[in-house]
């Protein structure tokens, strides 16, 4: 479920802050992710490393005018709109407690990449433009497992990081079953909202949504 806005300026006009929710109306859409995770044996130590990428777009007559890129959108004019973001993450926590219950702080660090593009559909291919902003992403927060069963696992995360004027918050709960010893399948609900800034201008994506995924444990 894809939100934020965005703002892109050029040396000689500026920009108009744009909504993906009331000027693009993104549609939702599944994104990917594939994760790793590995726990020391007496389960205090955790790490992983996770990819995930999600983009949404939409044709839309626009209901005000505005600037993007030194580009004048007016208002009725037919466009595209495309958003993505993709981050990757390597994180580690130190939990206390026992093996059904394990909980500690958490650090993770990595690199977000957002882009934002607007087309006219019914223009010239002059009124084409895109902008992107590459940042370092990181949070640090607390991790969570809760293990009733070895078929059963829930986990939970939360992370946050203010550096400058990036703003990252995530998070997750989900449940994970295993089927057999090695094969398993999870599902939850995730949040985010990154802010993702270059001097004056920013994409801010708000994503959140259920997920559903499978598990190999070797």
């Amino acid at each position: 479920m894809p939100g934020g806005e965005a703002n892109f300026s050029t040396t000689t006009a500026a920009g108009t802050t744009v909504a993906f929710d009331d000027d693009f109306d993104l549609k939702s859409k599944w994104g990917f992710g594939v994760r790793y995770t590995f726990r020391s044996p007496n389960g205090k130590h955790k790490l992983w490393a996770t990819y995930a990428r999600t983009s949404a777009s939409n044709t839309r007559t626009l209901s005000r005018t505005f600037v993007f890129l030194g580009q004048t959108y007016p208002v009725n004019l037919d466009t595209r709109s495309d958003t993505s973001l993709g981050i990757f993450l390597a994180s580690y926590a130190y939990r206390w407690g026992s093996k059904k219950i394990r909980i500690g702080p958490m650090a993770q660090v990595g690199w977000a990449t957002a882009r934002v593009e607007l087309a006219a559909v019914t223009n010239t291919t002059i009124a084409d433009r895109s902008g992107s902003i590459s940042a370092l992403a990181g949070t640090v927060g607390y991790d969570m497992d809760i293990n009733p069963s070895d078929k059963f696992n829930i986990f939970n995360n939360v992370g946050f990081m203010a550096l400058g004027k990036q703003r990252f918050i995530r998070g997750e709960l989900g449940l994970r079953y295993y089927i057999t010893r090695n094969f398993g399948v999870s599902g939850g609900y995730q949040f985010g909202k990154y802010k993702l800034t270059n001097n004056d201008n920013y994409i801010q994506a708000n994503e959140s949504g259920p997920f559903v995924g499978g598990l190999v444990r070797f």
